[in-house]
């Protein structure tokens, strides 16, 4: 059997659970950005311009970022599931990044594994007719199995970027990461 540059249909059904998994992670807490940028700027008044227009950058990044998984989600034939995380008002900011960091950190791991899902079901045609097929499908029906992999390994390597702005944003506050304020 000759092999087609297309994923295994239960490829596809992992590679859409982790997605919508990373998808969590993604937007859960974007819809909170507005939330932390207030209680930076109006409760806390402690952080400096730069740091709220890093976080507003921060927050449309992880927006646009959480589209982009929603739409190869429905390239591979599954449906985004967006889901909001709820924070307190008061939470510290600290808490919140964090949180972001972890969330961050998830979210890589869940495109690498998808990835290696990815590299590793790829679709065998049937004959010569199978072959013939696979060649006239249209392509904006099914996904190609390259293309599903490089859109994953950038989606991995933009958590890692995401993961670094956080730390950044920790520094900022005069916190190391992994520690909590005295």
């Amino acid at each position: 059997m000759a092999k087609i540059d297309r994923i295994t249909e239960e490829g596809k059904e992992a590679i859409v659970d982790l997605l919508n998994k990373g998808i969590h992670a993604e937007y859960g807490m974007v819809m909170n950005y507005p939330r932390i940028i207030d209680q930076i700027s109006n409760i806390d008044e402690s952080q400096s311009e730069e740091f709220i227009n890093g976080a507003e950058r921060f927050g449309k990044d992880s927006f646009r970022h959480s589209t982009i998984v929603a739409k190869l989600i429905e390239e591979l034939g599954g449906e985004p599931e967006f889901e909001m995380l709820t924070i307190d008002r008061m939470v510290d900011i600290h808490s919140l990044l964090i949180a972001q960091l972890g969330y961050e950190k998830l979210a890589e791991s869940l495109y690498k594994e998808a990835r290696l899902i990815a590299q590793n079901n790829q679709a065998k045609a049937k004959g010569l007719f199978g072959k013939l097929m696979s060649i006239g499908e249209d392509p904006k029906k099914d996904v190609s199995r390259s293309e599903v992999i490089e859109k994953l390994k950038r989606l991995e390597l933009d958590e890692v970027g995401h993961a670094k702005r956080v730390e950044t944003m920790l520094i900022q506050i005069n916190i190391e990461p992994g520690k909590k304020d005295s």
